[in-house]
């Protein structure tokens, strides 16, 4: 099976906004859209197990340290996450190489948690969250890119 060339990756804490099929043609790409399932935050919302306060009838952490450990490690599953989609669809071949946006913190976690064959494929990590912008903007924001690879 050939590659398709680039992948774009564009992530933050919760989100993943995949780019496939990105050429020097310019062709459309089609998008694919991860999302966090954010287990241990939606266990203390849901559950009420917490002896910390109620807001909204949900209890909270009664310290905010458990609650940071909480969603750091939802932040580190979901990293994780998006590298086995994207170690699996790289065992396929599906990509030659693999652009990445997110914010420092973001670019860290994904460093880390990325086998040494991921990164490998890793031409370029660009320090900007453009998770927010429409697939029109996106397009248009990260062809300059894929041209200079």
């Amino acid at each position: 099976m050939e590659t398709s060339g680039v992948w774009i990756l564009i992530m933050n804490a919760t989100r993943a906004r995949i780019l496939r099929g990105i050429d020097h043609r310019r062709s459309v790409p089609s998008e694919l859209v991860l999302r966090s399932r954010q287990r241990r935050l939606r266990s203390v919302l849901g559950n009420g197990t917490y002896g910390g306060p109620h807001i909204s009838g949900h209890a909270y952490p009664a310290s905010h340290g458990v609650w940071n450990d909480m969603l750091v490690q939802d932040e580190n599953d979901f990293s994780q996450q998006v590298v086995a989609f994207l170690e699996s669809h790289r065992l396929a071949r599906d990509f030659d190489r693999l652009v990445v946006f997110g914010a420092p913190e973001v670019l860290a976690r994904l460093r880390e948690a990325m086998p040494a064959t991921l990164r490998g494929r890793v031409a370029a990590e660009i320090d900007q969250n453009l998770i927010r912008l429409s697939e029109a903007e996106l397009e248009e924001r990260v062809a300059t890119v894929v041209e200079a690879l």
